[in-house]
């Protein structure tokens, strides 16, 4: 895509012009207050850890939240599908955690469109093995 000049505005409107607005969410599904914790092999990924068995509506977006205490690069895929037959649809979500002070939480929001009753899992590899908190936030 070209995205004429390499400036704020070019690239804001390169990306923009693709967008699609699918509405404001009406409602909102989450995997839970306490996070699901994932075991992040070392360097690679490590195995699938549900997160929402199944969501109960069609979504919208999607909220990820990501915690840690390690310090450590990490990698998350999110993916839907029943066990072992998961697709990634968010791959390779990149966080660096560079304080070892308590723990640090980061969140993101994306566009996430799929159908109701949906598994979502998760898996990811880190610099050193570690567990990683994540929580799900489904809006509709």
């Amino acid at each position: 895509m070209d995205i004429g000049a390499v400036t704020i505005t070019g690239i804001w409107n390169a990306a923009t012009r693709t967008l699609t607005d699918y509405g404001l969410p009406t409602t909102g599904e989450s995997s839970g207050v306490a996070p699901v914790a994932i075991t992040a092999g070392n360097g690679a990924k490590g195995s699938y850890v549900t997160v929402i068995a199944a969501t109960a509506a069609a979504s919208k977006y999607l909220i990820i939240s990501l915690e840690t205490t390690a310090i450590t690069n990490f990698a998350v895929d999110i993916s839907v599908g029943p066990a072992a037959s998961e697709v990634v649809v968010i791959p390779n979500i990149n966080v660096q955690m560079t304080t070892a002070v308590g723990s640090e939480t980061f969140l993101f929001a994306v566009p996430f469109k799929i159908a109701s009753g949906s598994r979502i899992a998760a898996r990811a590899q880190s610099s050193a093995a570690n567990t990683i908190n994540i929580a799900l936030t489904v809006l509709e």
